[in-house]
């Protein structure tokens, strides 16, 4: 199963596709990967419906950053909730999270070439 990382690191900005292990039982993988200690599943609005993010369900009382591609692709400029904090993109199937197909990675991480440059 694959997922895309968004960082906030603000020299690298950097994206990564992630091979998430398939043994995985609760959210404690996806909360290391993005830093925290709760994982809130959000569905961001620039993505179409199946698309789910994973973020930091505290970040908005940390000194986290905000992330930048997370608040584009969640609509934080329509609705004003900012994504603080790295974020993992997957998709979800009946309230269960699978991962992204090589075509889905390569659109996502098309879109986040174009915001980004």
């Amino acid at each position: 199963m694959k997922a895309i990382l968004y960082t906030t690191d603000s020299l690298n900005r950097k994206a990564s596709v992630l091979d998430v292990p398939d043994h995985l039982h609760g959210m404690e993988w996806f909360a290391k990967q993005i830093g925290c200690e709760w994982v809130e599943i959000v569905r961001p609005q620039r993505l179409p419906e199946g698309y789910v993010m994973l973020v930091d369900e505290m970040g908005l009382y940390t000194d986290k950053k905000p992330n930048p591609f997370g608040c584009f692709l969640y609509g934080t400029d329509v609705h004003g909730s900012p994504i603080i904090g790295d974020v993992l993109i997957l998709c979800e199937k009946e309230y269960d999270l699978c991962g992204l197909s090589d075509i889905q990675v390569a659109h996502i991480m098309e879109m986040y070439d174009l915001h980004t440059n």
